[in-house]
């Protein structure tokens, strides 16, 4: 006996979690805000930063070269002191070799003076740009963290409302299997998950997947006189908008707000920041309550299904 299941509740499911997606990307978009703020005080500072320590560095290179020369004719002087001339001759040489090693030992120590002041004077100037960098670059990771906490749950969210969302397909795929013939030319009921999680598949797989069951479904009412014929049938369009409208959420927005906020390419430069998240905020709930409004419309199908079980089981 086959048996037209009741799979609105899969569906009032995946709305619930449309909200909650909605008020948790929402909060995500604000401490993304926050992150902004912060970040890009960090890439207005990076080159100043940059420079100096650039700088920093190449002072510092004739300092370690200094004070190896320093060590060495320092060692050298020590061990001509402690050389013993055995005549007159070598008392000349050892004598000569002193006045020219401390020669030598004088010049390096004026020399690594001077690099000392110079090496002074660039940390004076370059410890307030390190100590400013530092603690923006550290304000900015605190930024990050709060807004990956809100990215995560939204992501959780999404994935948790996918897998509900493919389930509720799965359930309504199977209910048209088992009441009309030609669906096995169709999709079979596990594509429902598949076409999501499968790469360039799930570009338009789930749209497929959804269509035909929306579809075949309003057919099928239709035929039995539970559905009035229409002369023109919008389902199509509506269908076309929603996964338009995925797309660009899932795809697109989350391509420009990467490129926006996290590199410092053209769309860094070139686009305004606040108004990138408002759009992405305005593209997110049109896609969520599409969505809401799909399932709605489809669950409503499943009811007539329901009260006229009779009608479809042979």
């Amino acid at each position: 006996m086959k048996k037209i299941t009741n799979n609105a509740m899969w569906g009032k499911i995946a709305i619930l979690l449309n909200f909650l997606i909605i008020i948790s990307f929402v909060l995500s978009m604000f401490f993304l805000m926050k992150f902004d703020e912060v970040n890009t005080q960090l890439v207005d500072i990076k080159p100043t930063y940059e420079s100096a320590t650039v700088k920093m560095h190449d002072v510092r290179q004739p300092m370690r070269k200094d004070s190896a020369a320093v060590a060495f004719y320092s060692t050298k002087l020590d061990s001509l002191k402690t050389v013993v001339p055995q005549n007159a001759a070598e008392k000349k040489v050892v004598a000569d070799e002193l006045k020219r090693v401390s020669g030598i030992l004088k010049d390096e120590i004026t020399n690594k003076e001077k690099t000392d002041s110079i090496v002074l004077a660039t940390e004076t100037e370059y410890l307030p740009i390190k100590t400013k960098y530092d603690e923006i670059s550290l304000t900015t990771e605190e930024k990050s963290n709060s807004f990956s906490i809100w990215a995560y749950i939204t992501f959780f969210l999404l994935l948790g409302k996918i897998l509900i969302f493919a389930y509720w397909n799965y359930k309504n795929s199977k209910n048209l299997h088992q009441i009309a013939n030609w669906m096995k030319n169709g999709h079979a009921p596990y594509w429902s998950f598949l076409g999501w999680f499968i790469p360039a598949y799930n570009l338009i797989k789930p749209y497929n997947v959804f269509s035909e069951i929306m579809n075949e479904s309003q057919y099928i009412l239709t035929e039995k006189a539970e559905l009035p014929k229409k002369e023109h049938d919008n389902t199509e369009f509506f269908l076309g908008i929603w996964w338009t409208m995925v797309l660009l959420a899932l795809v697109i927005c989350s391509f420009i707000l990467y490129s926006t906020f996290f590199t410092e390419g053209p769309m860094y430069w070139k686009l305004n920041h606040l108004s990138v998240v408002v759009v992405a905020i305005i593209i997110w709930v049109i896609y969520l309550l599409i969505d809401i409004v799909m399932i709605l419309k489809y669950n409503k199908l499943n009811k007539l299904m329901m009260d006229n079980e009779s009608k479809f089981l042979h």
